[in-house]
């Protein structure tokens, strides 16, 4: 009897053997079928996985700037390519790149998030996934009102605790309580941009100086916005080489430049005058930028080592009181000069400009376009702009005439030591069909003089623009 049962077993272990070895046949049979399929259906699953990678870097949103990126949310890169096969979820992992952007921002964030703290093995995967890579991170609450309390400080206290090591570029919009209370060390920091929460109509006040960013080595960059003042903040402000600042007051204005001498281009936004405002020279700024309404802080600079000059001013009851003292106290060194071409600076005061190469002049009136095209004469004078080689007139009235072209002929070759313009555009913007079409006759004076200064050499280009 035991015999007959043992037979009977030996020959069920064969037939499962034998049922295994088919359903393994079967098995290869169908993943060799489904491989084939998906190479019809799905071709880009077939591409190497480092041409993969590089599609992936291309969905990632915003391209304009890395704090237009929102990936916290689950359906943009690159969260949602975790989601779709196991083998997009593997070459995504796997391409740190695709994670060296991070956008935290309160609004976005589900409340579990912070009260469970998930952000704490959020942050660690993330961290991981970057592989050692330079981080850029934005961490906001933007439009959060009234004050989120402790759990969002605790959530910025601890992202910058656990990324700061591997961060270069960091954006903050927060409060100014939210700012870890002592000094964290930022190894790779080089661009810094702050600012308080938008929108919100309340004075900040800071007893002491914020000192979170006092260990950075490499900052370079800083930008502050929304009522971030920069006394406020222990930086190391004398390696600074590039400061931007919107609606600081005047005598912060003044507080950067003399706390940093290393800077090399400055960007004031809207500065608003404050009184007991210090007269200022700083003699390393070659880049200058400055959008303000009124003479805020003309009468306090004096700029003597700048190269590059851009204003945009609004209308003043002052006139050229201060504007024309400022731009004579930082002319002389000027290379580039870009301006509103208005009462506000006037013609003469580019005289002054007597290394300028590049002109841009914006929305200059006629009136005005006539005193300028005397002055680059040089059968007038001589002396005036002998370095000026590129010259721009943007979104102004047609001015094609003749003393334009007399103008233009007389610099257009070297002359005893006087450069030659090497470029001249001219764009205008209108309503008016008829002047978007706006053509220079080919067989007319002007059309042949034009010709011949293009065929010598000069840049020429004339036509409609739109904004």
């Amino acid at each position: 009897m035991s015999a007959a049962l043992r037979t009977r077993l030996a020959e069920i272990d064969t037939s499962i053997v034998e049922l295994r070895s088919r359903l393994k046949t079967v098995e290869d049979d169908r993943r060799s079928i489904q491989q084939q399929l998906d190479d019809i259906t799905y071709p880009i699953l077939t591409l190497p996985a480092e041409i993969t990678s590089e599609i992936f870097l291309q969905c990632l949103p915003g391209n304009e700037s890395v704090f237009h990126r929102t990936l916290w949310k689950p359906y943009p890169a690159p969260i949602s390519l975790l989601h779709i096969c196991r083998e997009w979820r593997f070459i995504a992992i796997a391409t740190p790149r695709l994670w060296t952007f991070l956008q935290l921002n309160l609004p976005d964030l589900p409340d579990r998030f912070l009260k469970t703290e998930r952000y704490k093995e959020f942050l660690s995967e993330w961290l991981a996934r970057v592989c050692g890579r330079p981080l850029s991170l934005e961490l906001a609450t933007l439009d959060y009102f009234p004050n989120p309390g402790e759990p969002a400080r605790l959530l910025v206290t601890h992202t910058l605790h656990s990324l700061a090591s591997h961060i270069r570029t960091l954006h903050l919009s927060i409060y100014p309580d939210h700012y870890p209370p002592i000094p964290l060390d930022f190894p790779l920091l080089r661009e810094l941009l702050l600012g308080y929460t938008t929108d919100s109509e309340e004075e900040f006040n800071v007893e002491n100086s914020i000192q979170t960013f006092s260990a950075a080595p490499q900052l370079r960059d800083i930008y502050m916005f929304c009522k971030a003042a920069p006394s406020f903040f222990a930086m190391p402000w004398h390696q600074l080489t590039v400061f931007k600042g919107e609606e600081v007051s005047s005598r912060e204005c003044a507080t950067v430049l003399g706390l940093a001498p290393s800077l090399v281009q400055c960007t004031f936004d809207e500065p608003y005058s404050t009184p007991d405002t210090p007269f200022t020279t700083h003699m390393g700024l070659k880049s200058f930028e400055l959008c303000e309404t009124g003479d805020v802080l003309f009468r306090f600079l004096a700029l003597p080592a700048l190269q590059t000059l851009q204003i945009v001013l609004y209308d003043s009851d002052d006139g050229d009181e201060h504007v024309l003292p400022f731009i004579s106290r930082s002319s002389r060194s000027l290379l580039k000069f870009s301006a509103p071409a208005s009462s506000r600076v006037p013609v003469r005061c580019l005289l002054d400009m007597v290394l300028l190469t590049y002109l841009v002049l914006d929305t200059p009136e006629t009136e005005y376009l006539t005193e300028l095209v005397g002055l680059l004469d040089r059968a007038n004078t001589w002396d005036s702009l002998p370095e000026l080689q590129v010259l721009e007139l943007s979104h102004c009235a047609p001015y094609i005439n003749e003393p334009l072209i007399t103008a233009l002929s007389s610099r257009a070759v070297a002359q005893e030591g006087r450069a030659r313009l090497r470029s001249f555009r001219q764009t205008w913007l209108s309503k008016d069909r008829s002047q978007r079409t706006y053509r220079v006759d080919p067989a007319g004076y002007i059309g042949i003089a034009l010709k011949k200064l293009a065929d010598d050499g000069m840049e020429i280009h004339l036509g409609y623009s739109s904004l």
